[in-house]
C-alpha cells in the first residue's frame, strides 16, 4: 500500500493533486498522482469515461490502505458518475470517501447535490446536518446555507426546513443580514407579525450604517402601520 502522503488539493479544474519531489515519493505514491491528473485533465475536456478510468487506476495503487488520499479519489469518482447521470453508484463512492474522513466537506456538498436531485428529501437533511457539523465560520459556509435554504423554499416546497437552515445562518454568523432578511420574507408571506418585527428589530441591530439604520427603523414604522390598518379593516 502507498504510504500516507500529503493531504491533496480538494477542487477541481487547475489546482492538481500535490507532489512532493520525485525523490521524496513512492513508486506508488507517484503512480497515483500520475493517474489523478491524468483523470482532472480528462474531466476539464469533458473525457468523463477516461477521468473515471483513470481514477479506478489510481485507486487500484492504494492497495487495502484508508487514507485521506483514498478517500479524494472516492470522491472524484463520485462526482464523474454524477456528470454520468449514475446517481446510485456514485452516492455508494461519496460514502466510501466519508466512510474514511466523516467530515469532508466537498463530499458532503456532492452527497446533498445528489440527494436532492433524487428529491431524497430526507437524506438531503440528513447530509445537511452532517456538512453544519463539520462546518467552518467562513462566507463559503454562509452561501452554502443560504443557498441550502433556498432549496428547501423553492425545490422542496418545505417553509420549516428552509426557516431552519436561515436560522441557523443566523446563530452561526451574527453580523450578517442575509438570513435574517431572507426570514422577514417567509414570516411576512406567512403573516406572522410578531416575528416579523423580532427580525426587523434585528436586523436594525446588524446594521452600521447610521443612514441605513435609519432606514430600517422608517420601514419597521410603516409595516406597523400597514398592519395596524389592515386589522381596522378586519374590524
Amino acid at each position: 500500500p502507498a504510504p500516507p502522503g500529503p493531504p491533496p488539493q480538494t477542487t477541481r479544474g487547475s489546482v492538481r493533486w500535490p507532489r512532493r519531489p520525485a525523490e521524496e515519493m513512492s513508486d506508488s505514491e507517484i503512480a497515483i498522482a500520475d493517474h489523478v491528473d491524468q483523470g482532472d485533465a480528462a474531466r476539464d475536456k469533458n473525457e468523463l469515461a477516461a477521468a473515471l478510468k483513470s481514477y479506478k487506476r489510481a485507486l487500484g495503487r492504494f492497495g487495502t490502505a484508508s487514507t485521506p488520499e483514498r478517500a479524494q479519489v472516492y470522491i472524484r469518482i463520485g462526482e464523474v458518475l454524477l456528470e454520468q447521470g449514475k446517481v446510485r453508484v456514485a452516492i455508494s463512492n461519496l460514502e466510501k470517501a466519508l466512510a474514511i474522513v466523516p467530515d469532508d466537506g466537498r463530499a458532503l456538498e456532492s452527497l446533498i447535490a445528489l440527494h436532492a436531485k433524487q428529491k431524497n428529501w430526507r437524506s438531503v437533511a440528513s447530509a445537511e446536518e452532517r456538512f453544519l457539523e463539520a462546518a467552518e465560520e467562513n462566507e463559503e459556509t454562509l452561501e452554502r446555507l443560504l443557498s441550502f435554504g433556498e432549496r428547501w423554499l423553492t425545490v422542496a416546497e418545505n417553509v420549516k426546513r428552509a426557516t431552519e437552515r436561515f436560522e441557523a445562518a443566523a446563530e452561526m454568523f451574527p453580523t450578517h443580514r442575509a438570513p435574517i432578511e431572507k426570514m422577514i420574507l417567509i414570516h411576512e408571506q406567512n403573516g406572522h407579525t410578531a416575528r416579523v418585527l423580532e427580525l426587523r428589530h434585528e436586523l436594525v441591530e446588524r446594521t452600521e450604517d447610521p443612514r441605513e439604520r435609519a432606514e430600517q427603523h422608517h420601514k419597521i414604522g410603516l409595516y406597523c402601520l400597514e398592519n395596524a390598518r389592515e386589522q381596522e379593516a378586519l374590524a
